[in-house]
């Protein structure tokens, strides 16, 4: 019986294409310096006390499905507050794919067949949004899965206001 449930939980977790990698590389609320890359990022800093770590996803996961993939973790005051997924010109639909199975299924507009599909999602959990885009723009196709934890929406509110009142200056 043991050998049953082992080849059916291995059967289920190397089947599923996406599942195999987990978008929360880093726990909402972690610092910077917690996070621990193998490759090149880009740091972009504004002035009010943000900063977004930009990083290929092959720094957290092999998964071909997502290769092209980049992750940028956006810190306020050195506080993850958000994970933003963006994908241009793959093929497919990887994140959509990604947070189908984290988050669950949704219904999409009948005109197009699922990889043409453009338009957005929103899913919500006790802790969590993901935003779910899917769009072409002048023959550039784009794809963003965004994740914020509500425990940090008025935080992220409040710096973007603080961002707009800077560059009125």
């Amino acid at each position: 019986m043991k050998k049953i449930f082992f080849y059916l939980f291995f059967y289920l977790f190397f089947s599923n294409k996406v599942f195999a990698c987990n978008f929360h590389f880093q726990d909402f609320g972690s610092r910077s310096e917690n996070l621990r890359i193998n490759h090149v990022t880009l740091k972009n800093f504004d002035p009010v006390g943000g900063f977004k770590i930009m990083v290929p996803i092959e720094s957290f996961c092999n998964e071909k499905q997502l290769a092209g993939t980049m992750v940028t973790l956006f810190y306020i005051d050195n506080e993850l507050v958000q994970i933003k997924l963006e994908r241009f010109n793959q093929q497919g639909r990887s994140l959509m794919d990604l947070g189908i199975r984290h988050y669950g299924n949704f219904k999409r507009s009948l005109g197009f067949d699922y990889n043409n599909w453009r338009g957005t999602h929103t899913w919500q959990t006790i802790s969590e949004i993901a935003n779910y885009k899917a769009s072409v723009n002048k023959d550039i196709v784009r794809e963003d899965l965004q994740i914020t934890s509500k425990r940090y929406l008025s935080k992220i509110s409040e710096h973007h206001l603080k961002k707009e009142r800077w560059n009125k200056f």
